[in-house]
């Protein structure tokens, strides 16, 4: 996995990367 910054397209970044790496699996993200 990429290092991303925390920012809001550090996360869209990780769901895209999630997307073309895994298939496009169902994500669900919660708060902390």
């Amino acid at each position: 996995l990429p290092i991303l910054p925390d920012t809001p397209w550090g996360m869209q970044g990780v769901l895209e990367y999630i997307k073309t790496s895994y298939g496009n699996p169902p994500v669900f993200v919660h708060e902390n």
